[in-house]
């Protein structure tokens, strides 16, 4: 869903490939490769990806009160005392209880669950295949799998004897073959096909603008559907329409590879497969004589897996040995925290507040626009008060990196208190406008790893920091949405209390590491 997949960043080695522009040419095309298209298709994704993230809770709610709450997402009688499902529409208001917002919270908490385990387990596969048969081929069976878990949308409204469960069917597609990450991912990699180096930061930015500022336009056009026409129209018509139409349009972009590249790409796939296989016979062989070998292997991968949480580190950088660890903490911390309470806040207003579809695509608009404007302007306007030795001196620059991201994980715990007493619709946007100040948070976290672990170990260590995330969206909603469930009726603002304690713990190890490395630095002078 899009929750998780507005949270967190996936890196994969093919983001990393790079084919010089002045390779050899494309296969022959109506038009040239440019990044445009990349920008361009994620555009599309956000048409129909931004209506869905902000319409589901509603969505959900319409169909709960309709067919009733599937069995076993709470007890069988709801709080009016009658039956589930005896009632057929929501005129006495029963479907606006706090058992219906508990159910929508756990529905929703396994769907983003099921997406992130999906993803995790697909994005490189998706990645590692576009560098056989092509970036456009793979985003057209990736723009298909997306529309074909809209279409299982489609199926589940339309026939009511279609069991809701079998919307997380659609929720598995989505994410092993059509997420917004996988997306993401390849449209990177398209642009790393296409362009020099020194332009791709910049480039980079211009996807996620170009992904945010559709999901925008997407939302809008939903609520205003929805609030003319209805859920069911944005649902069964509207979205997947607009999948259909990303579809149309990845078909017609031109490949960024060229047949010469891909031709080796496959060569090279091919040539280790037939290496490995006789490595394995050689191996099966002397493995039978010395069991010792799978030990000392399985000690070594192991050893591999904790060295990028404890990566060697440049002299004078960090302070301790296991600073990256605690780094990977406070960042798996704060991104637990945002994960749960961003699975849980759209059932909360709709139960809270009693918002309308207008009112909730109001609050992701908002979303989507702060984080464009605080990512855009924002964060290289603080990197102008960074110390003047801080590009000379990696220490000083860390040091100015550990500030900025010991702010932003504050402000990360205080959007969650501030959303916990907030009692009117201003006072809710305010707390967006907060929190989306931990947008600058991970970067700085990256900067502070960058300069601090030695040059061959960055890969490893940037590889297992990318976990973080993931790990966080498939660990936190469903916790989240128990402590939801159990506290709406009597305490409805206990989970995101209970997320500002916990990024604040982030951000105190966040301060005390700024601290003793601000100790570090004095020290050496």
């Amino acid at each position: 869903m899009p929750e998780l997949e507005a949270q967190h960043e996936l890196e994969t080695t093919s983001l990393l490939h790079e084919t010089s522009p002045t390779g050899p040419k494309p296969l022959v095309q109506s038009s040239r490769p440019s990044y445009w298209f990349a920008v361009l298709a994620l555009v599309f994704l956000g048409f129909h990806i931004g209506p869905l993230g902000a319409l589901n809770a509603p969505f959900l709610r319409e169909l709960f009160c309709e067919r009733g709450i599937p069995e076993g997402l709470i007890p069988n009688r709801n709080s009016t005392n009658r039956a589930i499902g005896d009632i057929p529409g929501n005129d006495d208001g029963h479907c606006d209880t706090a058992e219906f917002s508990a159910a929508i919270a756990r529905f929703m908490s396994v769907t983003i669950t099921l997406t992130a385990i999906s993803v995790t387990l697909s994005v490189r596969y998706w990645s590692g295949l576009s560098d056989r048969i092509g970036r456009k081929r793979t985003m057209q069976l990736c723009a298909l799998g997306s529309l074909s878990a809209h279409l299982i949308y489609v199926l589940v409204r339309a026939n009511r004897n279609v069991n809701l469960y079998f919307i997380w069917v659609g929720d598995i597609v989505e994410g092993v073959a059509g997420s917004v990450a996988t997306f993401e991912t390849l449209a990177h990699t398209y642009v790393t096909d296409v362009t020099n180096p020194d332009e791709r930061t910049v480039i980079f930015g211009r996807l996620g603008a170009g992904f945010l500022i559709g999901s925008i336009v997407g939302i809008s056009m939903g609520s205003f559907a929805a609030k003319m026409l209805g859920l069911t129209f944005v649902f069964v018509w509207m979205i997947p329409g607009f999948a259909a139409l990303s579809f149309l349009f990845v078909s017609s972009i031109p490949e960024s590879l060229s047949e010469a590249n891909l031709i080796n790409n496959r060569m090279l796939h091919n040539q280790p497969t037939l290496v490995q296989f006789q490595q394995h016979e050689s191996d099966q062989k002397s493995l039978r004589h010395s069991w010792t070998q799978v030990v000392t292997s399985g000690k070594d991968q192991l050893k591999t897996f904790i060295k990028g949480f404890v990566p060697d580190q440049l002299p004078n950088r960090l302070p301790g040995k296991y600073s990256i660890a605690i780094i990977s903490v406070i960042f798996f911390l704060t991104s637990a925290a945002t994960v749960g309470t961003g699975s849980q806040v759209m059932p909360y207003l709709l139960f809270q507040f009693h918002w309308t579809e207008t009112e909730l695509s109001l609050f992701m608009i908002l979303t989507g626009s702060s984080q464009f404007l605080y990512y855009v302007f924002l964060l290289p306007f603080i990197r102008r008060f960074a110390p003047k030795g801080a590009h000379a001196d990696p220490a000083v620059s860390i040091n100015f990196d550990l500030k900025v991201a010991a702010l932003f994980s504050l402000l990360g715990g205080v959007s969650y208190l501030l959303i916990a007493v907030a009692t009117t619709n201003l006072a809710v946007f305010i707390s967006v406008l907060v929190g989306s100040l931990f947008l600058m948070f991970p970067p700085a976290i990256r900067s502070v790893v960058s300069q601090s672990v030695a040059p061959e170990q960055i890969g490893v260590t940037f590889g297992s920091l990318s976990m973080i995330p993931a790990l966080a969206s498939i660990l936190a909603p469903l916790p989240a949405s128990w402590i939801y469930g159990a506290t709406v009726e009597f305490w409805p603002t206990a989970l995101f209390y209970i997320s500002s304690v916990v990024a604040m713990v982030g951000f105190a190890l966040s301060l005390l590491l700024y601290i003793r490395q601000t100790r570090v630095m004095r020290n050496r002078l």
